[in-house]
């Protein structure tokens, strides 16, 4: 009997946490995963390239230059694509509706040139073109990375999972699970400080925490040995005051915890660590001083 206390003791604490009615957050890799519709972007860029070139063509200041002039202002002005610098040799390649290699290289131009709305479009008209699974692989590992810059981390995560769907390769592979390991929630670290009256040790997490927290803060962790502290959340930390110094101690952050994004922390994790003894130190209470001794 007494070691079946103990087991269920110890389940409690390293049990998972979770609110009252809180909805599970929703996988990273969705099966039902569409690629963005990017159609009336992709539409727009090459309207613009194909007016560059028309433009050229026409040369002068007749009328018809002008006129075409005025609809590329227009559509350089739209909230969609805003203006950017193009070479007449880029707008010549895709004058007759361009293939799916020269849409992947504009995409990837743009892309090294920090062109990312038009990066996009680009990508998604490879994407589209593209009759190969090669290439089709290809141009959803651009637009992935576009996103990722655009800071979706997310779709980018989709995108790099159906271009793996659509061509197993293992640097696609590779670099979609270190996209879904940086989106889990973790312990990236614990920091001690051991200089203050009552020490302190936080630990920090990948993401900021959920705020306010479903729970106590104090819920989400097991000490070892136990004191009384106070725990606190606030950013990505959850911090324990009123450890002891040089004191070892044994953390257990209990599964459950939640981020701001709706991730968390998917299995409880155990960290061992010591608060050092505070460094000795000598202080004058106000302004006295020690004068040496006079001779005579």
């Amino acid at each position: 009997m007494r070691n079946l206390a103990a087991c269920l003791l110890a389940l409690f604490f390293i049990a998972p946490l979770s609110s009252a009615g809180a909805e599970p957050p929703p996988p990273l890799i969705d099966p039902a995963f569409e690629v963005p519709d990017l159609s009336l972007e992709g539409a727009r860029l090459e309207e613009r390239l194909l007016l560059l070139v028309e433009i050229q063509d026409a040369g002068g200041a007749s009328d018809e230059t002008r006129d075409l002039r005025e609809r590329l202002t227009r559509l350089l002005d739209s909230p969609v694509l805003r203006r950017r610098t193009v070479s007449l040799d880029e707008a010549r390649t895709i004058r007759n509706g361009g293939r799916d290699a020269d849409w992947a290289s504009l995409a990837q131009a743009y892309l090294n040139a920090g062109h990312l709305e038009e990066a996009a479009a680009a990508a998604y008209l490879s994407y589209e073109k593209a009759r190969t699974a090669l290439r089709r692989s290809r141009a959803l590992v651009t637009l992935a990375e576009v996103y990722l810059r655009q800071g979706e981390d997310r779709t980018a995560v989709n995108l790099y999972a159906k271009a793996v769907a659509t061509l197993p390769d293992s640097h696609n592979r590779r670099r979609l699970n270190v996209l879904v390991e940086r989106l889990k929630l973790r312990i990236a670290s614990v920091e001690i400080e051991s200089d203050n009256a009552v020490p302190r040790a936080c630990v920090v997490f990948s993401q900021k925490l959920r705020k306010p927290l479903p729970l106590k803060p104090a819920d989400y962790i097991a000490l070892e040995p136990t004191e009384d502290v106070d725990v606190s959340a606030a950013g990505d930390r959850l911090c324990i005051r009123g450890l002891r110094h040089g004191q070892s101690y044994r953390l257990d952050v209990k599964a459950g915890i939640p981020a701001a994004t709706g991730r968390v922390l998917e299995q409880a994790q155990r960290r061992t660590f010591g608060v050092a003894d505070r460094q000795a130190r000598i202080s004058f209470a106000g302004n006295r001083y020690v004068l040496p001794k006079s001779r005579g």
